[in-house]
């Protein structure tokens, strides 16, 4: 091996280094990846130590066979990547099936390139192999786990929303239509990620379920409420934070439904928060409500209907209220969005597929 130093103008000293075909050999053999050799028929040259121990073949079992060895009926698999790799495509970690020697199934991660001799022809393929299959053993337990999960927490929040829906019929159908209109907002918005809508969706569904704790009586009074009475309904985000936040979401719901009624001046409650205190979902769930609010029907007062509600949000846009999610949803709202009546039933359905539903008749 030759190791002088050799010197460049404008480069490091660096050694130059030979490394003998022996050595070569011994290195691609001692390989902890699987590496096979092909030649222009595709018949197998070489084969080392790391692919014995992957596909429980060895070299002598191999030599002068085809790659269909590792595959036996997915062969042509191999064969057509193979016969790519003499058209100069090179294949970098591709997944693919194989099957051991005692016919029990795994998978490959499957790297592949031509090999060119002096004269830059193509001789052959190099073949590099890497044993996936607990990788993806793994990954199938884990989406499976992250479905199952999944399934839980809608389970907890379609609960919890029935737990209101028992009690006040007109908050139920609120907050799912807050819902649908706060992931349409989101959706309009744009670069919100999809986990990041399903958080918005879940407090949403949810940002009332302190009026548990508020007397029915007191919800649907008509009428000029006292200062007593409007100060016990102010304290249902705090409450809805209490009932929350010892449930683990994927997203910060309880503090999200504690912050729905914060404004960007510092003057909503329960905290006072400004501007960017307040989290972005509860910024979109606190235009949502307002909008849904004041176009609905209650028991003590009629609906003011779409337009003053749109009117309230752009008066106070940027002021009381986020201006990407008013400008998303008066953008909406002018293209055709249409919020589903009260009395529809949407229990059980999300609201990005009830969202969709109305976006399409825009």
């Amino acid at each position: 091996m030759n190791t002088e130093l050799q010197k460049e103008p404008g480069r490091a000293l660096l050694p130059d280094i030979k490394i003998s075909d022996e050595s070569l050999s011994a290195f691609v053999k001692a390989s902890p990846l699987g590496i096979i050799a092909v030649d222009l028929d595709g018949i197998i040259r070489f084969w080392n130590k790391a692919v014995e121990e992957i596909t429980g073949w060895t070299e002598d079992q191999v030599l002068g066979r085809s790659t269909e060895v590792l595959a036996q009926d997915q062969g042509e698999a191999y064969e057509r990547l193979r016969r790519r790799t003499l058209q100069k495509e090179i294949f970098t970690s591709v997944p693919i099936r194989a099957v051991k020697k005692d016919r029990s199934p795994i998978q490959l991660s499957y790297s592949a390139a031509a090999v060119y001799d002096e004269a830059k022809r193509i001789v052959g393929t190099v073949i590099i192999l890497f044993d996936i299959t607990v990788k993806m053993e793994l990954e199938s337990a884990l989406r499976l786990s992250l479905n199952k999960m999944s399934r839980v927490v809608d389970e907890t929040v379609n609960a919890l929303a029935s737990a209101v829906e028992s009690r006040d019929l007109y908050t139920a159908s609120h907050q799912r239509r807050v819902a649908i209109l706060a992931c349409a907002i989101a959706e309009e918005m744009g670069g919100i990620g999809k986990d990041q809508k399903k958080g918005v969706e879940t407090a949403a569904i949810l940002h009332d379920i302190g009026k548990l704790h508020v007397p029915f009586d007191l919800l649907n009074m008509p009428g000029h409420l006292e200062d007593m009475e409007l100060a016990l309904i102010k304290k249902h985000p705090q409450t809805g934070y209490g009932i929350l936040k010892g449930i683990e979401f994927p997203w910060p719901v309880a503090c999200i439904v504690q912050q729905h009624h914060e404004r960007l001046d510092g003057n909503g409650y329960p905290a006072g928060l400004k501007g960017d205190r307040i989290l972005p979902e509860a910024r979109i769930i606190g235009v949502a409500d307002v909008v849904e609010a004041m176009s609905s029907h209650r028991p003590y007062r009629p609906a003011k209907g779409i337009d003053a509600a749109l009117q309230e949000i752009d008066a106070a846009r940027g002021r009381l209220y986020d201006p990407k999610a008013v400008d998303a949803c008066l953008a909406l709202f002018k293209k055709g969005f249409v919020l589903p009546d009260d009395n529809r039933n949407f229990h059980h359905q999300s609201a990005w597929h009830i969202c969709g539903a109305s976006k399409n008749k825009l």
